[in-house]
Protein backbone atom coordinates (compact mmCIF):
# COMPACT_ATOMS: atom_id res chain seq x y z
CA UNK A 1 0.00 0.00 0.00
CA UNK A 2 1.15 3.39 -0.63
CA UNK A 3 1.84 5.86 2.06
CA UNK A 4 -1.82 7.88 1.25
CA UNK A 5 -3.53 4.85 1.52
CA UNK A 6 -2.17 3.89 4.58
CA UNK A 7 -2.71 7.19 5.87
CA UNK A 8 -6.21 6.67 4.61
CA UNK A 9 -6.58 3.37 6.48
CA UNK A 10 -5.28 4.98 9.55
CA UNK A 11 -7.53 8.48 9.16
CA UNK A 12 -10.67 6.19 8.91
CA UNK A 13 -9.86 4.11 12.11
CA UNK A 14 -9.28 0.61 9.90
CA UNK A 15 -5.46 0.46 10.94
CA UNK A 16 -3.04 1.53 13.70
CA UNK A 17 -0.26 4.15 12.68
CA UNK A 18 2.89 2.61 12.06
CA UNK A 19 4.46 4.63 15.38
CA UNK A 20 1.92 3.58 17.08
CA UNK A 21 2.26 -0.03 16.35
CA UNK A 22 5.76 0.50 16.94
CA UNK A 23 5.55 1.86 20.78
CA UNK A 24 3.05 -0.93 21.55
CA UNK A 25 5.58 -3.42 20.27
CA UNK A 26 7.96 -1.93 22.33
CA UNK A 27 6.01 -1.68 24.98
CA UNK A 28 4.53 -5.58 25.16
CA UNK A 29 7.70 -6.46 24.79
CA UNK A 30 9.75 -5.25 27.63
CA UNK A 31 6.99 -5.99 30.07
CA UNK A 32 6.57 -9.49 28.44
CA UNK A 33 9.80 -9.58 28.75
CA UNK A 34 10.31 -8.89 32.65
CA UNK A 35 7.31 -11.05 33.36
CA UNK A 36 9.02 -14.07 32.01
CA UNK A 37 12.61 -12.91 33.63
CA UNK A 38 11.17 -12.83 37.15
CA UNK A 39 9.49 -15.80 36.59
CA UNK A 40 12.52 -17.46 35.31
CA UNK A 41 14.28 -16.25 38.68
CA UNK A 42 11.90 -17.47 40.82
CA UNK A 43 12.24 -20.93 39.07
CA UNK A 44 15.78 -21.57 38.68
CA UNK A 45 16.38 -19.59 42.11
CA UNK A 46 14.14 -22.51 44.10
CA UNK A 47 15.94 -24.84 41.92
CA UNK A 48 19.24 -23.39 43.76
CA UNK A 49 17.53 -23.60 47.18
CA UNK A 50 16.96 -27.76 46.79
CA UNK A 51 19.16 -29.47 48.89
CA UNK A 52 21.59 -31.12 45.90
CA UNK A 53 21.95 -28.07 44.70
CA UNK A 54 22.44 -25.90 48.07
CA UNK A 55 25.40 -27.79 49.25
CA UNK A 56 27.70 -25.59 48.30
CA UNK A 57 28.61 -22.50 46.29
CA UNK A 58 29.70 -25.08 43.07
CA UNK A 59 26.88 -27.03 43.34
CA UNK A 60 24.46 -24.01 43.34
CA UNK A 61 26.71 -22.75 40.08
CA UNK A 62 25.25 -25.80 38.20
CA UNK A 63 22.19 -24.37 37.85
CA UNK A 64 23.27 -21.32 35.70
CA UNK A 65 24.01 -23.78 32.57
CA UNK A 66 20.31 -25.69 33.32
CA UNK A 67 18.56 -22.14 33.55
CA UNK A 68 20.91 -20.63 30.26
CA UNK A 69 20.62 -24.13 28.39
CA UNK A 70 16.83 -24.05 29.26
CA UNK A 71 16.59 -20.49 27.85
CA UNK A 72 18.03 -21.41 24.56
CA UNK A 73 16.28 -24.01 24.06
CA UNK A 74 12.85 -22.54 24.81
CA UNK A 75 13.93 -19.54 21.97
CA UNK A 76 14.79 -21.93 19.95
CA UNK A 77 11.34 -23.21 19.80
CA UNK A 78 9.54 -19.95 19.84
CA UNK A 79 11.73 -18.58 17.26
CA UNK A 80 10.72 -21.46 14.73
CA UNK A 81 6.81 -20.64 15.76
CA UNK A 82 7.50 -16.85 14.76
CA UNK A 83 9.17 -18.00 11.53
CA UNK A 84 6.11 -20.59 11.06
CA UNK A 85 3.04 -17.82 12.17
CA UNK A 86 5.23 -14.85 9.72
CA UNK A 87 5.55 -17.15 6.47
CA UNK A 88 1.96 -18.68 7.16
CA UNK A 89 0.88 -15.70 3.75
CA UNK A 90 4.43 -16.50 2.05
CA UNK A 91 6.41 -13.84 2.90
CA UNK A 92 7.42 -11.81 5.61
CA UNK A 93 6.70 -7.96 5.94
CA UNK A 94 8.09 -5.19 8.06
CA UNK A 95 6.13 -5.37 10.75
CA UNK A 96 6.46 -9.03 11.64
CA UNK A 97 10.37 -8.21 11.23
CA UNK A 98 10.07 -5.87 14.45
CA UNK A 99 7.79 -8.61 15.64
CA UNK A 100 10.61 -10.87 15.47
CA UNK A 101 13.52 -8.39 16.48
CA UNK A 102 11.53 -7.09 19.66
CA UNK A 103 11.01 -10.75 20.69
CA UNK A 104 14.29 -11.94 20.54
CA UNK A 105 15.38 -8.87 22.38
CA UNK A 106 13.08 -9.50 25.20
CA UNK A 107 14.26 -13.18 24.80
CA UNK A 108 18.05 -11.71 25.65
CA UNK A 109 16.58 -9.62 28.25
CA UNK A 110 15.15 -12.86 30.39
CA UNK A 111 18.25 -14.25 29.69
CA UNK A 112 20.21 -11.76 31.02
CA UNK A 113 17.84 -11.44 34.00
CA UNK A 114 17.95 -14.57 35.38
CA UNK A 115 22.06 -15.65 34.39
CA UNK A 116 22.81 -12.41 36.52
CA UNK A 117 20.34 -12.73 39.53
CA UNK A 118 21.61 -17.00 39.55
CA UNK A 119 25.27 -15.67 39.78
CA UNK A 120 24.83 -12.90 42.47
CA UNK A 121 23.47 -15.80 43.95
CA UNK A 122 26.37 -17.94 43.95
CA UNK A 123 28.63 -15.13 44.71
CA UNK A 124 26.80 -14.19 47.44
CA UNK A 125 26.79 -17.81 49.11
CA UNK A 126 30.47 -17.63 48.43
CA UNK A 127 30.71 -14.76 50.27
CA UNK A 128 28.58 -15.78 52.99
CA UNK A 129 28.78 -18.90 54.02
CA UNK A 130 25.19 -19.33 53.65
CA UNK A 131 22.74 -19.40 50.10
CA UNK A 132 20.78 -16.50 50.75
CA UNK A 133 16.40 -17.38 49.69
CA UNK A 134 15.54 -16.88 46.11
Amino acid sequence: ATREEEARKVEEGHIESRDRVVVNLKTAGVLMAHLTGFTAINSFGSMQQLEWFSQSPWHTLAVVPVASLFCAVLGGVTERVRNHLAMADGNRDSLEEMWDEQVAEAEDDVMGLVTSFLLVQVLRYAVSGSLPNA
